[in-house]
């Protein structure tokens, strides 16, 4: 009897470790704040890089819980405002913690204040997208009514743009930079909000000419189509890869296993779950037919850039701005870093092809003015791999 008590009690503990394990299936090293970033290393020098670029994308994402007087959203200050007409920034959803602009009370009060404060971080043009905490998510509720459109209506009162609008899926093109001499593909910047895709269908908000997934699909693939010689950036609070915890990344043994039991109830919104995972296998294959320059998220806390494969030139993760998470390297990693941030491209004008130089820039508070890694990406040349660039080569902002 007592030795198939200790089997049975061994056979529990076995099916709970590998509930776990299964929840989060990535226990690499722990890229911290505390330790150095991890880097995909082999640094080459760019010329081009050294001149003012043509126009500048700052991507910086959950930043709805900023400190009074936040030295995150100061140094986006710093980078947006050195050429603020040439410049637009994106707030990659999550831009109030912790669920979304409520109507009255302290907590509408603080809410206006915490969205001020990212609004007047920056002369540059603006560009908010929503995040699942947005819409008014918290742990045991999915939405809120309202919500969201409460912040929609507050920031664009402010002279920003909000999109997509309305709890709908997108995509919305925004034209920031037009074809010319100096960058022949231009910029244009697609915005998706993939919450909408999370739900459940009978919660979803009713979008005209958007009754299904099919529906947002066909439209999404219409524009990459229709915009395949153009630089495209499509962004989206929540990411198609990720090395943080909402990517399966450990978050302790006995956490993991609380998260795997509480899944079985409702959703913590992770890559590995079973929705999410489908809506990325989904988006993979209608990014590769058109793969945009880059597919960029927040959701996870912490900054990421990932080799983007046959989906994307390159797949970054900007999360950043407020809190930090958990991440280590995954397949494809060529930047990843608990640290506060966030994320810049900087499209600059080429010596040797109209198409122009991409450099991106990872940029971290505390760590002063230039950025702590950067690559090239020749435009010219589709299958051109990213190159490293030594930081040292990189004037500051």
């Amino acid at each position: 009897m007592a030795r198939r008590f200790a089997m049975a009690i061994a056979a529990a503990g076995c099916a709970l470790a590998g509930l776990a394990c299964w929840r989060a299936p990535l226990r690499g090293i722990d890229f911290g704040s505390d330790r150095d970033p991890f880097r995909n290393e082999g640094h080459v020098d760019a010329d081009e890089i050294r001149s003012d670029p043509v126009y500048r994308l700052v991507l910086i994402g959950d930043a709805g819980e900023p400190a009074r007087d936040d030295a995150t959203l100061a140094l986006l200050g710093e980078w947006s405002n050195a050429h603020p007409k040439r410049t637009g920034v994106v707030f990659l959803g999550d831009n109030l913690y912790p669920a979304g602009l409520q109507y009255t009370g302290s907590a509408r009060a603080r809410g206006e204040a915490v969205l001020l404060q990212q609004i007047r971080a920056t002369r540059a043009r603006e560009l908010f997208i929503p995040g699942n905490h947005d819409w008014g998510w918290t742990t045991f509720q999915r939405s809120s009514r309202g919500v969201l459109l409460n912040q929609q209506v507050f920031v664009e009162s402010h002279g920003a743009t909000f999109a997509p609008k309305h709890g709908c899926p997108g995509p919305v093109a925004v034209e920031l930079l037009r074809t010319s001499k100096a960058v022949a593909g231009g910029l244009t910047v697609l915005a998706l909000d993939l919450n909408w895709w999370l739900l459940p269908e009978a919660e979803r908000p009713v979008c005209e000419g958007i009754a299904s997934t099919d529906d947002f699909i066909t439209r999404l693939r219409d524009e990459l189509q229709q915009r395949r010689a153009e630089n495209v950036v499509v962004v989206a609070h929540h990411p198609i890869r990720s090395g943080g915890p909402h990517g399966g990344y450990t978050r302790g043994f006995w956490t993991d296993l609380g998260v795997s039991l509480y899944y079985r109830a409702y959703s913590v919104q992770d890559l590995v779950e079973p929705h999410y995972e489908e809506m990325v296998k989904v988006l993979g294959k209608v990014l590769a037919e058109n793969p945009p320059l880059a597919m960029v998220g927040g959701h996870d806390h912490s900054l990421q850039i990932i080799d983007g494969g046959s989906e994307a030139r390159l797949v970054v993760v900007s999360g950043a701005a407020s809190n930090v998470t958990g991440v280590t390297s995954i397949d494809g990693t060529l930047f990843a870093h608990a640290h506060k941030g966030f994320v810049v491209f900087d499209f600059h004008r080429a010596k040797k092809n109209r198409d122009g130089v991409l450099l991106v820039n990872v940029v971290e508070t505390g760590r002063g003015k230039k950025p702590v890694f950067s690559l090239a990406l020749d435009l010219a040349h589709e299958k051109a791999p990213p190159q490293p660039v030594s930081p040292k080569k990189v004037p500051a902002p």
